[in-house]
C-alpha cells in the first residue's frame, strides 16, 4: 500500500509538472509572445536550409511513426490485446490514448495557430499547428506501451523499453520540425502533452488496483 502511495504522488507530481509547462506555451502561443515566435521561426528556418535528400528520406520515414494510420493501427491493437490480458493496464492504456487523441484535437481548433511557412516543398500538413498531434499521440503511445512491456521483462530490460519509446517520441518530434510543419514550441507542447495522460493513465491504474 505504501508502495502504491509513494506511486501516485509520483504521477501526481509528473502530471502537474507537465501540465503546468503546457499551459506556459499555451498563453505564450495565443499572446504571440516575441521572444518565443522569434526562436520559433529561427530553429525551423535553421533546419530548412540545411535539409539534404538522404536525411529527408529519414525524416518522411520516421514522421509516420507519429501518422494516423500507424497511431490508431498499433494502439487499437493494443487496447484489444490488453483487454484480454490485464484490466489495469487495459484501463491506463485507454485512458492515455484516447485522452491524448480528443485534448490534441481540442486545442488545435481551440488555438488555430498558422503552420511555418518552410514546410518541404510537396509535402502538407492538416489543420493547425499546435500542439503537434503527431508528437502528442506518439508520446502517449510509445511510452504507454514501454510501461505496459515493462510488466513483461525484467527490471535489467525495463531501459531498453524506455530507451526504445525515447527514441521513437525524439525522431518523430525530429522530423515534424525538420519538415517545417510544426515549430519547436508546437513539439515540445505535444510531448507535454502526451506526457501528462501517461501520467493520468497511470493515476487511473493506480485506483484500479487500489479498488480491485
Amino acid at each position: 500500500m505504501r508502495t502504491v502511495y509513494v506511486h501516485r504522488r509520483v504521477w501526481k507530481g509528473i502530471a502537474y509538472g507537465t501540465l503546468g509547462i503546457f499551459l506556459i506555451l499555451f498563453f505564450l502561443v495565443i499572446t504571440a509572445w516575441t521572444p518565443l515566435a522569434q526562436l520559433d521561426v529561427a530553429v525551423v528556418h535553421f533546419l530548412a536550409t540545411h535539409r539534404f535528400l538522404m536525411l529527408t528520406d529519414v525524416a518522411l520515414l520516421a514522421t509516420e511513426l507519429g501518422s494516423f494510420v500507424v497511431i490508431a493501427t498499433v494502439g487499437l491493437t493494443s487496447t484489444l490485446f490488453l483487454l484480454g490480458a490485464r484490466h489495469h493496464l487495459a484501463t491506463a492504456f485507454m485512458a492515455t490514448f484516447f485522452g491524448s487523441a480528443a485534448t490534441f484535437g481540442v486545442i488545435k481548433f481551440l488555438v488555430e495557430r498558422t503552420r511555418p511557412e518552410d514546410a518541404l516543398a510537396g509535402y502538407t500538413a492538416l489543420f493547425s499547428s499546435f500542439p503537434s498531434g503527431h508528437v502528442s499521440m506518439a508520446t502517449a503511445l510509445y511510452g504507454a506501451l514501454a510501461l505496459v512491456l515493462t510488466h513483461h521483462v525484467s527490471p535489467k530490460q525495463h531501459r531498453f523499453m524506455y530507451g526504445g519509446a525515447i527514441t521513437l517520441i525524439l525522431l518523430v518530434a525530429w522530423s515534424r520540425m525538420y519538415l517545417g510543419v510544426h515549430y519547436p514550441s508546437d513539439v515540445l507542447a505535444g510531448c507535454m502533452l502526451g506526457v501528462f495522460w501517461i501520467a493520468i493513465g497511470k493515476l487511473v491504474e493506480l485506483e484500479v488496483i487500489r479498488f480491485s
